[in-house]
């Protein structure tokens, strides 16, 4: 039995051997962020595949993906500085937007090193100055979420958010942590004339009056403002010293339920006096009265004091695209892609399980 080692001849187009590379030794990933340095620089998430495009267009060579990543990595180097740099940019950064915005707040949790001079980035808290004061207006309503950073280090991006008079999302503070678990942090850190309401109660108001005219209203306490309404689906209480209605929906949404609208009218009193103020549209107005004013050139940016901020390296995000953790069901099948070898254009496998390719 004998087994082929070299062989010299000609080959054919259905040869089974490795195609050969499509590269050039000479194109390197540093030469090649020079040539697409444009591309980065009018839109630095251009796709790496459009940028392989663009090189074999220029230079006639297909370079392998990780090349041309490691390239974009290069120009964006080059054109926006570093991840490590951009540490050191951040206290100056925020004290720029501190200096131009008046009410401003941040504050630093680092860690610190063997050298005093520097400290290890641990997480930041900041919130805007006009946020700050715009939120006086807005309902007494925080919610929190978060979305992961997908850069060189890990981390978590929280903003804390209020609710305005309309009912939209009122952007209030923000966070840089490594865990999502230190969405306390942010909050621990969050310290009848005429009035015209916003939509989001005033069509519910109009409801509400309509509903208000089919009921019955017995009044036990006029003093106190105590009083039983007679519905379709049986008695709710009413009682207007403690603001409360056994519906719960007063309560619930701060303004008057058709149990409450239909009592005041039986009292003769206007029920916009139970109508949290924080629904008016002066407040909705208030909410967004001030003014962001934009970051100064860099030049006149404060210089750094002392320390030195640098990021924590056990947070480097490792090698290679990472595991997605969602969970997958019945509706996923159809989207997973399928494999194709090169060698025999077969689904299912690549080149390296090919059963054609030879052994040796």
């Amino acid at each position: 039995m004998f087994t082929i080692v070299t062989y010299k001849g000609p080959h054919s187009e259905s040869c089974c051997f490795d195609k050969p590379s499509m590269d050039h030794p000479n194109l390197t990933s540093s030469f090649i962020s020079i040539a697409i340095e444009h591309l980065v620089k009018a839109d630095w998430g251009v796709k790496v595949d459009m940028l392989r495009a663009s090189i074999k267009n220029s230079f006639s060579y297909t370079i392998p993906y990780a090349k041309a990543w490691n390239a974009k990595q290069k120009a964006i180097s080059k054109l926006f500085g570093d991840w490590e740099t951009s540490y050191q940019y951040l206290t100056r950064y925020l004290e720029a937007l501190k200096k131009v915005n008046p009410g401003t707040e941040y504050l630093f949790e680092n860690t610190p090193t063997n050298d005093p001079n520097i400290e290890q980035f641990n997480r930041v808290f900041w919130a805007f100055g006009p946020s700050i004061r715009g939120f006086k207006h807005c309902r007494p309503v925080i919610t929190i979420d978060g979305t992961h950073l997908y850069g060189k280090y890990k981390g978590v991006l929280l903003i804390a958010m209020g609710v305005d008079a309309n009912g939209q999302i009122f952007p209030l503070a923000f966070a840089i942590v490594y865990q999502e678990d230190y969405q306390e942090e942010i909050a621990r850190n969050l310290i009848a004339k005429e009035i015209f309401w916003t939509k989001l109660v005033s069509d519910p108001l109009s409801e509400n009056v309509s509903l208000a005219g089919n009921y019955e209203v017995e009044i036990f306490n006029r003093y106190e403002g105590k009083c039983q309404v007679i519905t379709n689906f049986g008695p709710c209480w009413v009682d207007l010293e403690l603001r409360t209605c056994t519906c719960s929906k007063w309560q619930n949404l701060h303004y008057p339920c058709s149990h409450l609208v239909a009592v005041c009218q039986k009292l003769n009193i206007p029920f916009a006096n139970y109508i949290d103020p924080g629904y008016s549209t002066v407040e909705y107005f208030n909410s967004y009265k001030l003014n962001f004013f934009p970051v100064l050139d860099e030049n006149l940016w404060k210089q750094p004091m002392g320390i030195t901020l640098v990021p924590d390296p056990s947070r480097k995000r490792g090698f290679g695209r990472p595991k997605s953790k969602r969970l997958l069901n019945e509706m996923d099948e159809g989207s997973k892609s399928k494999v194709k070898c090169s060698l025999c254009g077969g689904v299912g496998h690549n080149k390296r399980t090919c059963s054609l390719r030879p052994s040796g």
